[in-house]
């Protein structure tokens, strides 16, 4: 394992073996990559073997990522070495890539062994050396991204999604039990939608709304519309997140949000908002006059 570097100039080398476990390539694959495309060559030690420095790891992320947008890999490599020109004439003050994170390398690194120890140990790192606020961005955001991508093409298995996502999920969750929240403060309450699982966008929404100066309550993954009703009369909030992060909650609740519009016209204490790529898509078509579309944290907390 690579040492994480206390200042992010000093510069870190990797083994092939270590470039392969963070970026999700095969070995015979960055060879490959190397000889037929001759877009970067690693240093060579006394031994033989390839050492590696985050440049390169960075250029292999980003021909991934082109590759999965449905660029060839040739194409691919000369749009990431195009990329990296670009980004090199920048100050590092006006721009920080994804791929210059080293927290995000180490989480790649650990997810891709689903090693879950050492994904909280970095996670607490990361948490106490930015803070929530940054941490949230420049961290957990982009890394579920990478995540995603990597499980939707194939190039993670489902083992190595699942274990990296729920040590994400169970660390956002312990930071929000633990943040101090003023009993004065209005009451924002998160609710995945029945049959919605995938509770880490409401988790960090909460985690955003707590920097607000806000109290959080999460009622968590699929509810019953029963349990949403009786939570939001018993602890009043002043703002109910509905979230709906896939198409197919939308189509198959429009019965429930039905339902949860006509409630949310009874309780003149707290205001409905519902977010979600699948909300963002559906919301349109399903005429609801109580539960307003959430742009953004910011425009909801307008509205309080």
């Amino acid at each position: 394992m690579v040492e994480m570097n206390q200042h992010s100039h000093e510069k870190t080398h990797y083994t092939i073996g270590q470039v392969a476990d963070i970026t999700g390539l095969s070995k015979d694959t960055i060879r490959k990559w190397e000889q037929r495309y001759q877009f970067m060559t690693p240093e060579r030690l006394e031994n033989g073997y390839r050492e590696y420095e985050q440049e390169h790891i960075d250029l292999l992320l980003q021909i991934q990522k082109y590759i999965r947008e449905g660029m060839t890999t040739k194409l691919a490599v000369s749009m990431a070495l195009n990329t990296q020109k670009k980004m090199d004439n920048l100050q590092k003050s006006d721009v920080l890539p994804l791929q210059n994170n080293s927290f995000f390398i180490k989480l790649l690194e650990a997810g891709n062994v689903f090693d879950e120890v050492e994904i909280t140990r970095i996670l607490t790192r990361a948490h106490q050396e930015l803070g929530l606020k940054s941490f949230l961005r420049e961290v957990i955001v982009p890394f579920l991204q990478e995540v995603g991508e990597r499980w939707e093409s194939k190039q993670w298995f489902e083992h190595q999604e699942k274990v990296s996502s729920a040590a994400v999920r169970d660390y956002l969750a312990h930071i929000r039990r633990s943040y101090p929240q003023s009993a004065e403060a209005p009451l924002v309450l998160g609710a995945c939608l029945p049959g919605e699982f995938h509770e880490i966008p409401l988790q960090i929404l909460l985690l955003e709304t707590l920097l607000a100066g806000y109290q959080t309550f999460l009622i968590g993954s699929s509810p019953t519309l029963d349990t949403i009703k009786v939570l939001v009369k018993k602890l009043q909030p002043s703002t109910v997140l509905l979230s709906a992060t896939t198409d197919k909650i939308m189509r198959d609740s429009s019965d429930v949000l039905k339902e949860l519009d006509e409630f949310a016209e009874q309780q003149q204490m707290s205001k409905f908002f519902i977010g979600g790529s699948g909300a963002n898509k559906y919301y349109t078509n399903l005429s609801l006059n109580n539960i307003q579309l959430a742009y953004s944290l910011d425009a909801i907390l307008m509205k309080n």
